[in-house]
């Protein structure tokens, strides 16, 4: 769209929407002067464009397309994904996928005001959930492409209407204030200052099916609360939290779908050892000498902000 704007011979600061097209449009508009045409000319002129033709049905594209890669600057695991779900098809149905899905996903997945993607750390939390393990930073395109080996007809009907749903809850997650119900919206912002992104992974599906009518507004709250009350008490004893992503990656498969938020609780109240849920008792006792006003910014703000509203 952006490309398509910018040679019908528009003003580029009138394009609607935030494009790196554009703005290198107007680097390059602003850069190039009479003093400098010529030798850009000349730089220009020493390009070399290759074409590589493949035979269809006999030549793998995306195994070309990753050796060509690994050469280069290294592309993203969400680009390699983006590639990997669009290569082999038609040109419509390529339009049609990233339209559908692709674009939806990666226009979710970012901060307000943020043009930084956050597509990788979306499929590695939604990898995290399917497989019940977490992939490497940087085999999270590895992962997805051993999950997913066969792109069929329900791969593209299914899975990516699922990941592009998932994808607007983690919207949610990375901006609150964008969630309606205002009780939901207070206890994602609560879980976002506290940065528990690591429960992302359990959320994530719990969101889901609150999404579908599975559970009430009151049950996913109270999910919510769990996932606050356990990880900051356990900040209040100095309980490392290194294990905590372990926990939330399979905690989701402890729920008992007729007994919600008890099961939740059950599966809590029963990790031992730096696993445990502390008991009020532990947290009465550690408070007492607890200096609050010497810790993290985000903790003491989130007792403070809990005390103030009672």
């Amino acid at each position: 769209k952006a490309m398509k704007f910018l040679m019908g011979n528009n003003k580029p600061e009138d394009y609607p929407e935030y494009s790196r097209l554009r703005d290198n449009y107007l680097f390059f508009s602003r850069f190039i002067t009479s003093d400098n045409f010529d030798i850009i000319y000349s730089g220009l002129s020493r390009l070399l464009f290759v074409q590589i033709s493949l035979e269809r049905d006999k030549d793998d594209p995306q195994r070309i397309f990753e050796s060509l890669n690994s050469t280069g600057l290294e592309l993203s695991q969400a680009d390699l994904i983006r590639n990997y779900i669009l290569m082999g098809l038609t040109p419509k149905e390529q339009t049609r996928v990233f339209d559908e899905y692709w674009e939806v996903i990666e226009n979710n997945a970012k901060l307000e005001n943020d043009d930084v993607s956050k597509v990788d750390e979306l499929i590695r939390d939604y990898m995290t959930f399917k497989n019940k393990k977490i992939p490497n930073k940087n085999k999270v395109y590895d992962e997805f492409k051993q999950k997913f080996k066969t792109r069929d007809t329900e791969f593209y009907s299914k899975t990516l209407s699922e990941l592009k749903e998932y994808a607007i809850l983690y919207n949610k997650l990375l901006n609150p204030h964008r969630e309606i119900e205002k009780e939901i919206s207070r206890e994602l912002k609560s879980i976002k200052q506290l940065e528990i992104n690591v429960s992302y992974p359990f959320i994530l599906p719990v969101y889901f099916d609150y999404s579908k009518g599975e559970i009430r507004k009151d049950d996913f709250i109270k999910v919510l609360q769990i996932i606050q009350s356990y990880t900051w008490r356990r900040f209040i004893l100095g309980l490392a939290p290194s294990g905590l992503n372990k926990i939330f990656m399979v905690l989701y498969s402890d729920i008992e779908k007729s007994d919600y938020i008890a099961s939740i609780e059950r599966s809590l109240v029963k990790k031992r050892g730096t696993q445990r849920f502390p008991t009020d008792k532990e947290i009465e006792t550690a408070l007492r000498d607890k200096d609050m006003y010497n810790t993290q910014a985000k903790n003491k703000l989130y007792l403070f902000e809990k005390l103030e509203h009672f």
